[in-house]
């Protein structure tokens, strides 16, 4: 009997977050559902779309933070 996954479980998966055996369990239960297959291609679709995002910070946001950085040091050599 193979046991019934969640997509969380697929999650787990495609993140390496699952032991060997679950893990041959998961594709047990895959290959013997096509809608489970359905959910891991999207799932796996999704997690390839996000790979590449990269998040940059504004360059204003950068100003704030080197601003207050350069007021705390001055305040702390004030004391």
């Amino acid at each position: 009997m193979i046991p019934h996954f969640t997509p969380e479980d697929i999650v787990r998966y495609l993140y390496a977050e699952m032991d060997e055996s679950d893990s041959i369990q998961l594709l047990e239960w895959l290959l013997s559902d096509p809608n489970a297959m359905e959910i891991f291609e999207e799932l796996s679709a999704s997690k390839k779309a996000l790979s590449p995002i990269s998040h940059q910070p504004k360059e204003s946001s950068l100003r704030k933070c080197v601003s207050f950085s350069h007021r705390l040091a001055l305040d702390a050599h004030s004391f």
